[in-house]
C-alpha cells in the first residue's frame, strides 16, 4: 500500500516545497506532532446483540502539518501515520493507516504559467450495507495535479487552459481504480462588460477504469448573466453534451440549458438559483449563502449530477481550499472544514444520478464553536433502479471552559433506506470530550463515545460504546 500512495504524493510534496522556498519566515509554518492513544470497545466489530467482542486497541500517530503563504504561492498539508494494535476482533493486529490532505498552488510564471496540486488519503467505509467497523474500512487516495496557463486579452476577455490528471486508488473490488484525464477551457468577459457578462467552457475528459468501462465527457456552455441592477441578475445558458460510459442505456448526447436568476441584496447575502435540461434529465440548482459575521456562515445548496463516484470523488477534491488566515483546510464550496467523503451515498463501478440538498452553519462567539448540518441525498444506479435514500443530522459544539480546558461534543442521526432490499437503517453516534492543556505542547484528553444502528434487519443491529485517552506532543 505504501508504494501505491508514495509516487503520486511526490508531486504534492515537490509543490511544497516549493511553496515553502517561496515563503518568508512569518509566513510559513510546520507544526510536527506525535499522539499516543488507548480505547477500548465492548463491541468492536459492531456485531449484534449476543455477537459482541470486546478489544483494546493501541494507537500511535506520528503527523505533520505545514502551512504556507506568500504573493506566488500558498500551500497547507496534514499528514499522519497511524500504527494501531487491536488485541481482539476482525481486524485484531497491527496495522498502518495514512491519512492526509493537503493543497498547494504555485504562480510558476508571473500571471501567466500556474500549477495546482492536490491529495487525500482517507479511512472509508465504502457500502452502507456494511457497519461502521474499521474492519469494514478502506483505504481511498486521492490525487489530483494541474498546469494551466492564464491569459488577459486587453479589457475583452480573460482565458484560462487547464489540463488536470486525477488518480483515484482504493484497496477494494467494490470500487475501480481509476485515472481521469481532463482538458478544459475557458473565456470570459473583461471589464469591457459590465452588465452583460458572458463565459465559454468547452472541456473533455477520459476516466480510465481498472475493472469497469473507461467513461468519455465532452461538454460546451455558453452562460450569460444580465445584470438588472447590482442585486439582481438574470442568468441563461445553452450548450452540448456527450457522455458514454460502455452502457447503452446512459449514452447523453444532447442539449444543454438552463434558466434563472442571482440575488444579491448586500454584501452578507448571495443567493443563486436555475433550472434546465442536463445529464439528459429536467433539473434545478442552487446555491445560497449568508454570512451572519465574519466568523459564523449558513450555507445552502442543492444539485443533480450523472457520475461515476470516481468521478465525484475528484469533484470533492477539486473543492479543497486553503484558508489564508488559519492554514486550515475547507471545502470551498460549503466554507466548511475539508471532508474527502462525497456525499452520504455508497461508493461503488456504476453510474449514478446524485441527487442532494445539504443546509449547514458553521461558526464561533466568544469562547464556543458550534456547526450543525442538514443533508437529503436520493442516489439512482443508472439504470438498474438500485440505490439509497438517506437523511443525515448533524451537531456539534465547543467551548473552552478555561485557558487549559475545552469540552466537545458531537451527535449526527443518519436514515437509509435501500431500494433494491426494502432494507432501511438508522444510524446514531455520540462521542464528547474533555481535552487538558498540561505544558505549552503537551495535550491530554479523554473522551466517550457511542455508536448505535436500529434496523430492520435484526442481524444489521448494534450498539457499541467505547472510552478513550490521548496524549499528544507538539515539536
Amino acid at each position: 500500500m505504501l508504494k501505491r500512495w508514495f509516487g503520486p504524493c511526490v508531486a504534492l510534496g515537490a509543490a511544497v516545497l516549493l511553496v515553502s522556498h517561496e515563503g518568508v519566515a512569518r509566513q510559513w509554518t510546520v507544526t510536527p506532532t506525535v499522539s499516543v492513544g488507548e480505547t477500548y470497545s465492548d463491541n468492536i466489530d459492531l456485531d449484534p446483540e449476543g455477537a459482541e467482542t470486546t478489544a483494546f486497541v493501541t494507537e500511535v500517530t506520528p503527523a505533520i502539518s505545514i502551512a504556507g503563504n506568500s504573493a506566488r504561492a500558498r500551500a497547507s498539508l496534514n499528514a499522519g501515520l497511524t500504527a494501531s494494535h487491536q488485541t481482539r476482533g476482525d481486524d485484531n493486529g497491527t496495522k498502518f493507516d495514512v491519512d492526509l490532505a493537503g493543497d498547494a498552488t504555485i504562480e510558476a510564471i508571473k500571471d501567466l504559467l500556474f500549477f495546482d496540486a492536490r491529495a487525500s488519503v482517507s479511512q472509508q467505509v465504502l457500502n452502507n450495507r456494511s457497519s461502521n467497523s474499521t474492519s469494514n474500512e478502506s483505504t481511498v487516495q486521492t490525487y489530483e495535479a494541474s498546469p494551466y496557463l492564464r491569459g488577459h486579452f486587453g479589457d475583452f476577455a480573460d482565458g484560462e487552459a487547464r489540463y488536470t490528471f486525477t488518480q483515484f486508488l482504493s484497496n477494494s473490488s467494490g470500487a475501480s481504480d481509476s485515472e481521469i484525464h481532463k482538458v478544459a477551457l475557458n473565456l470570459g468577459s473583461g471589464s469591457d462588460f459590465s452588465r452583460i457578462l458572458w463565459t465559454i467552457d468547452l472541456s473533455a475528459s477520459r476516466e480510465l477504469r481498472t475493472n469497469e468501462n473507461n467513461v468519455d465527457r465532452r461538454d460546451g456552455l455558453l452562460s450569460l448573466e444580465y445584470a438588472f441592477s447590482r442585486y439582481f441578475s438574470l442568468l441563461g445558458s445553452a450548450g452540448h453534451q456527450n457522455f458514454d460510459d460502455g452502457n447503452p442505456a446512459n449514452k447523453i448526447d444532447a442539449i444543454s440549458w438552463d434558466a434563472g436568476f442571482r440575488w444579491r441584496p448586500g454584501p452578507r447575502t448571495d443567493l443563486r438559483m436555475t433550472y434546465g435540461h442536463r445529464d439528459n434529465s429536467d433539473s434545478a440548482r442552487m446555491n445560497f449563502s449568508y454570512r451572519f459575521s465574519s466568523r459564523t456562515q449558513l450555507t445552502a445548496s442543492y444539485a443533480e449530477v450523472l457520475a461515476t463516484s470516481q468521478g465525484q470523488i475528484s469533484q470533492t477534491l477539486a473543492n479543497i481550499g486553503f484558508n489564508p488566515e488559519t492554514g486550515a483546510l475547507v471545502d470551498t464550496a460549503t466554507g466548511l472544514a475539508f471532508n474527502p467523503r462525497t456525499g452520504l451515498s455508497s461508493i461503488s463501478n456504476e453510474t449514478t444520478r446524485t441527487k442532494t440538498f445539504r443546509i449547514d452553519i458553521a461558526g464561533s462567539r466568544g469562547r464556543n464553536s458550534f456547526g450543525a448540518g442538514f443533508t437529503i441525498e436520493r442516489q439512482n444506479v443508472e439504470p438498474s433502479g438500485d440505490g439509497e435514500d438517506s437523511v443525515a443530522v448533524t451537531a456539534n459544539w465547543g467551548r473552552r471552559l478555561n485557558r487549559r480546558l475545552n469540552l466537545d461534543l458531537r451527535g449526527s442521526y443518519e436514515n437509509t433506506d435501500f431500494s433494491l432490499d426494502g432494507r432501511a437503517d438508522h444510524d446514531y453516534n455520540f462521542d464528547g470530550g474533555l481535552s487538558y492543556t498540561l505544558a505549552t505542547n503537551v495535550n491530554a484528553s479523554f473522551s466517550y463515545g457511542y455508536q448505535r444502528r436500529d434496523s430492520n434487519v435484526a442481524a444489521e443491529e448494534y450498539v457499541a460504546n467505547s472510552v478513550s485517552i490521548n496524549v499528544s506532543m507538539r515539536f
